[in-house]
This record gives C-alpha cells, sequence and structure tokens, in this order.
C-alpha cells in the first residue's frame, strides 16, 4: 500500500503516518534530517524518537496529518488551494484541490476523513506530480 492509499484509508492522522510523511518529503529541521534518522535507526526506532518527549524529534517532526497548520507547510510556494467539505460514502469527506504551480488541479484532487489527511494528500500528489 502507498503512503497515499494509507492517508486515504485513514479515519485519523497519528503519528505514525507524520513519520511516513517526513521520510517522503526528506523534512530537514535545522541540521536535522529525518531520513537520516530512519535510514540509521530504522523506522520504529525513529518512530519512538517521534514519541518521545525526551528527544528533540519529539517536537521537530511535525503533525501533518492531525494539524492544519502543520499540513498546509507542505504546499509549495505558488498553489492555490480549495478546501471543501462533501457527503461521500461514508459520511462527510474532507476535500483539497490544488492548482497552479504548473499541476492541474486533476491531479491534486484529494478526499480524506480529515482536513489535515486531505491537505497531505493533495500535497504530496502535487509532489510527486500524478494522481495516486
Amino acid at each position: 500500500m502507498t503512503l497515499i492509499e494509507r492517508l486515504e484509508a485513514a479515519e485519523t492522522g497519528s503519528r505514525e503516518l507524520d513519520a511516513l510523511i517526513g521520510y517522503e518529503i526528506d523534512f530537514a529541521s535545522d541540521d536535522l534530517r529525518w531520513r537520516e534518522t530512519v535510514d540509521r535507526a530504522g523506522m520504529e526506532g525513529a518512530l519512538k524518537r517521534a514519541n518521545s518527549y525526551q528527544n528533540i524529534w519529539s517536537t521537530a517532526l511535525p503533525h501533518f496529518s492531525t494539524s492544519i497548520d502543520s499540513a498546509l507547510t507542505l504546499i509549495r510556494d505558488g498553489m492555490e488551494i480549495r478546501l471543501d467539505r462533501v457527503v461521500g460514502p461514508n459520511g462527510w469527506e474532507h476535500c483539497c484541490d490544488l492548482c497552479g504551480d504548473g499541476v492541474t488541479r486533476d491531479q491534486t484532487d484529494s478526499k480524506a476523513a480529515t482536513l489535515p489527511l486531505a491537505i497531505c494528500i493533495a500535497s504530496l500528489k502535487a509532489r510527486s506530480g500524478k494522481d495516486g
């Protein structure tokens, strides 16, 4: 299952999803690189660090999948965002469309259980330049 598929299937965000997103985008904070931490410690070890109050990654790794503000940092400069909420087959779904920056709206349509998840999905699709 791809990261986008996992995000689409999630009912809520989690620190594990944050860790996977951070790895996918090669997140860096100051001199720290999340991908290097994961490559050294493995995903399970790195995730323990992100969940520990005594580790820098607990605050340095954003809560992409649960925080709207953190999810919005994934959107590239120059892109326009449209947020919406619609009724889907399983109840309310949050939608996010990104356009601009040479990316078509079709490539960045997303639906998810929460708004941060929808923003994460759309931004990852825009980064990859494909739908899904």
